[in-house]
């Protein structure tokens, strides 16, 4: 049971009230419901043992008191009719909360029982049968699990049942009495030690419990939130990707290994309808923070202008524009401007894995000079080491397809087989495989040979293949 709101009790609170043995009313109904799921297979079997061990001692009667045969069978045998119909009722959930009181009787009866035979018995038994009665005490406060409660007032009432009535007739001496009477109060005591070590153990288990309920029902809370902001960004992450059938000789592929990632595409149209920019990029790291970086990268590209028809000058421009945003991250791009009908294309690299020509006869990487990452250097150091984002241009065959992609689909693993990668088990089979399809059925037979080679489709990198027809 949760909390409620009205309480005003903490854990602290509530653990002091364990130590009273009383929780605040709105949480007691409670916790004695549980009281009784923790102990009613211990209430139970300690049950059947008492009922057989008190029957036992019918043996122990005979022996002792001669002549008090039918009272020690009319003691012991309606004891243990009364201990099996309480035993009976332990099944019925109707009685769960009256279970106590009614156990807490039998310990009277049954403890009482024996204080008779001390008081009606003769000779040196009688005055020895009290140990009969700490044995029943022991049972009550050690083994049937009675509240703490139940068993001081079982308690109470037994050694007041044999002092009060001894005293009175004066059938013991005073210092055997005064001796039996330090052992039964002694029994009684450390049993309520025992009866209120036993509730509070189970109070503050209850505590423990409620505190990590409470926690959960937040944290679930909590990440119920997280799943439905996630849906959201996806949502939005997913509109902003374009439509694979540009001209119907594109196809495009995104797999976030999150609901969110970091790897991004485009496609950039112009006045001339053979004429396209595309652009794949890479984030650094994953999920939201490699989403949010990817909003900075798209929104500096629809800011480019006129750069968009440079790739060199565009590459710079998100560049200088998300060098002061990006503290712990890289973002490798590739942009590049293609005539899709002669096949010119005019491209500049940041970093990012140099696309793949594919055509009848052979797959070759696209010629890439050296260059570094978006935002991972000042610009000065990037013109120093000559490694700044140069133009380059060349004539992709008619026929031919070019392929850009990110390295999770590169680096994709068999997750049987770690060593080996895609790129070097199975991607260029499945390029040549697929050379003959459309576009799209193309990326889609090359996702199924990845998904296959890594034996699921659960990846540890986002996924994002771009693929374009030539002619």
């Amino acid at each position: 049971m949760p909390m409620t709101p009205e309480s005003e009790y903490d854990q602290d609170g509530l653990l002091r009230a364990a130590r009273r043995l009383r929780f605040p009313s709105f949480l007691e109904s409670s916790f004695l419901d549980y009281y009784h799921n923790k102990t009613i297979l211990f209430i139970r079997w300690a049950s059947v043992f008492g009922i057989l061990l008190y029957l036992a001692n019918l043996n122990t009667d005979f022996i002792s008191f001669p002549g008090l045969e039918r009272l020690a069978i009319g003691v012991r045998v309606g004891f243990v009719v009364y201990g099996v119909i309480i035993l009976a009722l332990s099944f019925v959930d109707a009685v769960r909360r009256r279970l106590h009181f009614l156990l807490f009787l039998i310990s009277v009866i049954g403890s009482g029982c024996v204080v008779v035979f001390t008081l009606v018995g003769s000779g040196p038994f009688a005055s020895l049968y009290h140990s009969g009665v700490m044995l029943c005490l022991v049972f009550t406060f050690a083994f049937v699990r009675l509240r703490f409660r139940h068993a001081t007032a079982s308690g109470v009432l037994v050694g007041a049942g044999y002092i009060i009535p001894h005293a009175l007739i004066g059938d013991l001496p005073g210092d055997q009495l005064a001796h039996n009477a330090m052992n039964l109060l002694g029994t009684i005591g450390v049993g309520m030690c025992i009866a209120y070590l036993n509730e509070y153990h189970l109070r503050y288990s209850f505590v423990q419990e409620l505190v990590i309920g409470e926690k959960s029902r937040t944290l679930e809370a909590q990440n119920a939130l997280i799943d439905h902001e996630l849906e959201i960004a996806k949502t939005i992450q997913e509109q902003y990707l374009p439509a694979s059938g540009v001209h119907g000789r594109i196809g495009a592929l995104y797999r976030p290994m999150d609901r969110v990632g970091g790897d991004f595409f485009d496609i950039i149209t112009f006045a001339d309808p053979d004429e396209i920019g595309v652009f794949i990029s890479d984030v650094s790291g994953h999920g939201v923070p490699a989403a949010l970086y990817t909003s900075m990268l798209r929104v500096a590209l629809t800011q480019a202008g006129d750069l968009q028809r440079d790739p060199q000058g565009l590459l710079g421009h998100l560049d200088r524009a998300l060098l002061p945003h990006l503290k712990s991250a890289f973002i490798t791009c590739f942009y590049g401007v293609l005539n899709m009908r002669s096949g010119d294309f005019r491209y500049a690299n940041a970093g990012h894995l140099a696309p793949l020509i594919v055509s009848a006869d052979s797959i070759e990487p696209l010629p890439c000079p050296p260059s570094v990452p978006l935002a991972a250097f000042s610009e000065s150091t990037v013109r120093r080491h000559e490694r700044d984002f140069s133009n380059r241009a060349v004539t992709l065959p008619t026929g031919s397809r070019l392929l850009l992609f990110t390295d999770g689909l590169t680096e994709a693993r068999n997750r049987f087989r770690p060593a080996e990668m895609f790129e070097y088990a199975g991607m260029h089979d499945a390029l040549r495989s697929a050379g003959a399809m459309p576009v799209g059925a193309f990326i889609d037979r090359l996702f199924e040979a990845l998904v296959g080679f890594r034996g699921g489709d659960s990846f540890e990198d986002d996924i994002c293949i771009l693929c374009l027809e030539v002619g």
